[in-house]
């Protein structure tokens, strides 16, 4: 039989305080998704857990069907809409092969399908925040979030409609 071994109580105390010091998961997300609302990239912003954002809001503007890829594992890899038959999302027109060999790398079969606006925010309304960071959905949700990139999301998506002709997002002629 093997001794107990012996620990001064002020150890365990010393650890316990330097395992506060690290900042944990939620810590860093809110800190890597509040650089993105800070920073420029657009395209990392929306294609980086804010793409139900930008969604909902080309949604909002232009009524455009909502669409997820959603993985075969369960939970949403993307939220982009459809107009006339084409996927968009921020960058303009996607497919579900150029979204797949980009963020997936071939490791993960994908399944397309329409989703309702009420059925979106059911998963996404910042009233579960925590139900995107527990891997099932890659789309983060955080109130104070959701709130920043909705604006940035309307902004970019109202500057892109002053282009007329030119603009991505808009209905054909």
């Amino acid at each position: 039989m093997n001794p107990k071994p012996e620990y001064d109580p002020e150890d365990v105390v010393a650890v316990d305080a330097l395992l506060d010091q690290i900042p944990d998961e939620m810590t860093c997300r809110r800190a890597r998704y509040a650089d993105l609302l800070a920073g420029d990239d657009i395209e990392a912003l929306f294609c980086g857990g804010g793409c139900h954002a930008f969604a909902i809001e080309l949604n909002a503007r232009y009524g455009y069907p909502l669409r997820v890829f959603e993985r075969e594992t369960g939970g949403i890899a993307h939220v982009f809409c459809l107009r006339e038959g084409v996927e968009i999302d921020v960058r303009g027109r996607i497919t579900k092969q150029l979204f797949f060999e980009r963020f997936f790398n071939g490791t993960e079969e994908l399944t397309q399908r329409n989703i309702t606006h009420d059925e979106l925010l059911a998963m996404v309304p910042g009233t579960n925040w925590q139900l995107a960071n527990r891997g099932k959905h890659g789309l983060w949700d955080e109130p104070s979030f959701l709130e920043g990139a909705r604006t940035r999301a309307r902004a970019t998506i109202e500057a892109d409609a002053q282009k007329g002709d030119l603009s991505v997002f808009s209905p054909g002629p």
